[in-house]
């Protein structure tokens, strides 16, 4: 009775624990963690109420399987499954505060709130709470309720806690069974309204602050999203909002990068912007690209280069800068105003526009083969990309139109820079063996990426006047910044290696499905460098933001790069050594279980021995009438076995004669020394004990013979 009382409770705590830990603490599935917990407790009900002989078997049984595992050399198996004993702690945890709530009665309510309350602040937190969680959950409080009603409430009979509780909970567990066994939608219930109301007074908020002062945001103090000025130094922080909503076409596990401004001079402090060329650069950014795919590798320039249309609607932000992705296609309008790479709306500060964009699979071994190249764009090739890509007119962008736009580029953004002999002799060492601009700029990302990232590196100290002092004091003593900080760093190397680069800001987000929020807290700096007879190419030197840019090519195309495809026979041979291993893996875990049956059989036999010796030890030590209750005890069990027991309040003297119809009196003799044993003052020696010991024979033989012609009957 005490074990299920014991168990109705500190189950469900256990699991419903376990369950919602699973996935941040164990290394599992949630239904393993489910099983786990569920026999853990039982196990440790079972010890806490077994008596010792009882426990030791089933010790011994743990112990065989442990000892099959390793002596099988299967000891990953256990090493695999160590997050075992993080369950087993809260199994046993969850035991004890039940045992413990028996003497206080305020534990049980305390527990029950507090599932309440994680529950509740896992919702709001967004955190999907599994069903198997939530009827745990239900079944504890439905027993904690049941069990308070009836200590409450005037009753009259049976009065005890835990036999009401045992009643009851057979009627409580359907309507948790039936919960379970319902469906529920697939997305939970987001109080859509409350949120909204509440995101549209946020973003009315921040809007206001940003028509009041558009200069202030992104890093302006302690605000968080976009700015139209770059500063370093300071901190990042605040609370999000939503900034914006961005739907595309092309779903994904990738980075999306959406510029708002860029940056083309650095004055020690701040980044600043001089250029206010009206040139398309998007335009001619993405025909160069094209040609550089055309001129290597014309038939497979879709593995390369993919088009695609992004919505972007503004919610909280308030702004005349449009947010677009590299290689966007941009047309000048009355709408659109374009100075120096940048797009600005002519009219209003609320953006809804949808962009036509090129995708580059900027990761894939093939393109950055390309890269590497150093072939230039000729005419031909200008020519090809033109007619490739429909969207640009060959009247307006011929081929030396693309000269004077890479003349400015460089103009603009190679501005050169000359770093100091300490910083020099570092970079010398770095990029030593680098036989390419991408190499170097590679070794640059590299990096900065090991340094640390920080939202409060502190304020640059009044020694920085100028880029080098800036590469000294960040690559050579700080080595600690936020994404400003790396970007401008990787801007100043690049130069300095004689690479055109500018420094961009706007949101950086993963794009996971095809439509998204973009909160204030994406926003983000990150460099892009010039490379001659490619375009502009985004890096990452970041700590923590790198993220594959790009898709994986179809099985059977080959790349730039003359990927080797594998053979058929390579994969056949492939397949048979994967099934190999898979035949020799089944076979070693089936072995090891055989050994742990073989080794729990043996301390089975040796157990059974040692406690027949032990107890004819303690047999031959007692006296004379702890002897005989023993062995009329041993009868007593031995007489339920036939179906002979006492009723309800019967004495053993009515039992003897109630069984005697159907007993001959050497069976049921025994009550007779029993009852002189338990009651009689004086007891005879010598010939009772002998006495005792043949009814057992007695009885031991009329059980047997009974127990042999049921099952006869039975068959």
């Amino acid at each position: 009775m005490s074990a299920i009382y014991d168990l109705i409770f500190s189950l469900p705590v256990s699991v419903y624990t376990v369950l919602i830990l699973s996935p941040v603490v164990f290394s599992s599935d949630g239904n393993a963690a489910l099983y786990a917990a569920a026999i853990l407790t039982l196990s440790a009900v079972a010890l806490y109420h077994l008596k010792t002989k009882q426990r030791i078997l089933l010790g011994g049984l743990a112990a065989a399987v442990v000892a099959g595992i390793l002596l099988t050399g299967n000891g990953e198996l256990i090493l695999n499954n160590l997050w075992i004993i993080g369950v087993l702690f809260i199994c046993i945890a969850g035991f004890v505060l039940v045992k413990i709530s028996g003497y206080n009665r305020y534990v049980k309510p305390v527990m029950a709130a507090t599932g309440i309350l994680v529950s509740i602040v896992r919702m709001m937190m967004g955190i999907k709470e599994e069903k198997a969680a939530f009827c745990m959950l239900a079944i504890f409080l439905l027993a904690v309720l049941a069990e308070y009603i009836q200590k409450g409430w005037k009753k009259e009979g049976d009065t005890g806690i835990k036999e009401h509780v045992i009643f009851v909970f057979p009627f409580l567990l359907p309507a948790v069974i039936i919960t379970g066994l319902v469906n529920i939608p697939a997305k939970p219930y987001d109080w859509h309204h409350i949120r909204d109301l509440a995101e549209g007074i946020r973003n009315g908020y921040e809007a206001l602050l940003q028509v009041i002062s558009p200069e202030d945001g992104w890093d302006g103090g302690d605000n968080m999203g976009f700015s139209e000025k770059a500063v370093l130094g300071g901190r990042v922080g605040g609370e999000p909002y939503r900034a914006m909503t961005v739907s595309a076409d092309t779903a994904g596990d990738y980075r999306l990068y959406l510029s708002g401004k860029t940056f083309d001079t650095f004055d020690g402090k701040k980044w600043v912007k001089n250029d206010n060329t009206d040139m398309n650069y998007d335009a001619y950014d993405i025909i160069e690209t094209t040609a550089a795919i055309l001129q290597h590798d014309e038939n497979r320039i879709d593995d390369y280069l993919k088009s695609g249309r992004i919505r972007v609607r503004y919610e909280g932000l308030r702004t005349r800068y449009m947010f677009t992705p590299p290689k966007a296609v941009i047309e000048k309008s009355k709408e659109t105003d374009i100075a120096g790479g940048d797009v600005r709306m002519s009219r209003g500060r609320k953006g809804d526009y949808t962009l036509k964009y090129y995708r580059l699979n900027r990761d894939d071994r093939g393109f950055i083969d390309i890269v590497k190249s150093k072939t230039p764009v000729d005419e031909d090739g200008w020519r090809s990309a033109l007619l490739y890509n429909t969207s640009f007119s060959s009247e307006h962008m011929t081929y030396n139109d693309y000269r004077i736009y890479r003349e400015k580029i460089h103009g603009i953004y190679g501005q050169n820079v000359i770093l100091s002999e300490r910083c020099k002799k570092f970079m010398d060492g770095l990029l030593e063996g680098a036989d390419s601009d991408y190499d170097r700029l590679e070794r640059i990302e590299k990096l900065l990426s090991s340094f640390e990232y920080s939202t409060s590196p502190g304020d640059l100290p009044e020694t920085v006047r100028s880029e080098a002092d800036f590469a000294d004091y960040f690559i050579l003593e700080k080595k600690e910044g936020y994404c400003t900080h790396f970007a401008t760093a990787f801007v100043i190397l690049a130069r300095s290696c004689g690479i055109p680069a500018r420094y961009v800001q706007g949101y950086s987000v993963l794009s996971r499905a095809a439509g998204f929020e973009v909160l204030s807290d994406r926003t983000h700096a990150w460099p892009e460098a010039y490379i001659d007879g490619v375009g502009w190419l985004i890096f990452e030197p970041t700590p923590g933001y790198r993220k594959v840019m790009g898709w994986e090519i179809p099985k059977g195309s080959q790349s730039f790069s003359g990927a080797r495809e594998e053979t058929a026979a390579e994969e056949k041979d492939r397949e048979e050594v994967k099934e190999e291993a898979g035949d020799e893996e089944e076979k070693a875990s089936r072995l090891w279980i055989r050994l742990s049956f073989i080794i729990f059989a043996v301390f089975l036999v040796l157990f059974i021995i040692t406690d027949r010796i032990v107890r004819r030890i303690r047999y031959r030590s007692m006296e004379d009438r702890e002897k005989v209750i023993m062995l009329c005890r041993k009868n007593m069990r031995m007489l339920r076995l036939a179906g002979i027991r006492p009723g309800y309040g019967e004495t053993l003297a009515e039992l003897r004669n109630r069984a005697g119809a159907s007993v001959s009196e050497d069976v049921l003799g025994f009550i007779d020394l029993y009852e002189r044993a338990l009651y009689a003052p004086e007891l005879s020696s010598g010939s009772i004990v002998e006495q005792a010991e043949e009814f057992t024979k007695n009885c031991s033989a009329y059980v047997r013979k009974k127990l042999v012609r049921s099952l006869k009957n039975r068959t």
